[in-house]
């Protein structure tokens, strides 16, 4: 049930979007919409950003799965671009409201989580490829974490404030420019200087 009504919220939610900037959609208009008691939205959601942030993890999830693995992660992001460009009424009416805030650190923490699924996932795969076995301490896996997560909401973010004009295929092909053998060399020079403190 509990999921029900989230996906109702965030449908209707959507809908309204397309009637009246975002800023203007109050809990109680959205509610008498949905046909669903306040309460039952503020058992779900403590306010309208929520609701966005709640949409944006679940899309995401859609998309990647549960865990993208290192080998998938440029399909993952294909998917994640496409989606982005594919609701571009949706994303620029969140980026011009107040949610905008909420939408970004949403956004960037669950990028954050899946990336870090995928370094992890590098790191194994790597070593199997190469026939090695590569020593990152968790630190320096949360640094290739940080850094490849910025990068990648780094040049979605300004793909989204530039208008979206790139094609979803040359978006990912920037993000893969920037990255491009990176993580390999991260983990590599990692483990030499994990070998080097001995």
């Amino acid at each position: 049930m509990a999921k029900y009504i989230d996906t109702l919220l965030r449908r209707t939610l959507v809908d309204m979007m397309d009637e009246k900037p975002l800023d203007d959609i109050s809990v109680v208009e959205l509610t008498e919409r949905a046909e669903v008691n306040r309460k039952t939205f503020y058992n779900h959601f403590p306010d309208i950003a929520a609701l966005i942030v709640s949409a944006v993890w679940q899309e995401l999830d859609e998309i990647t799965g549960e865990s993208p693995a290192f080998q998938d992660w440029e399909q993952a992001l294909h998917g994640i671009v496409e989606w982005l460009k594919g609701h571009d009424d949706f994303v620029r009416a969140v980026y011009a409201s107040r949610c905008k805030g909420a939408f970004l650190q949403a956004f960037q923490e669950r990028m954050g989580e899946k990336v870090a699924k995928v370094v992890d996932d590098a790191i194994v795969w790597l070593g199997n490829y190469h026939g090695e076995t590569y020593d990152v301490t968790r630190y320096q896996r949360k640094y290739l974490t940080r850094y490849y997560t910025g990068v990648i909401c780094s040049v979605i973010i300004c793909w989204i404030e530039g208008g979206m004009r790139e094609s979803v295929n040359e978006t990912v092909r920037l993000v893969g420019v920037l990255n491009s053998d990176g993580l390999f060399d991260g983990v590599r020079q990692f483990t030499i200087a994990n070998e080097n403190k001995d």
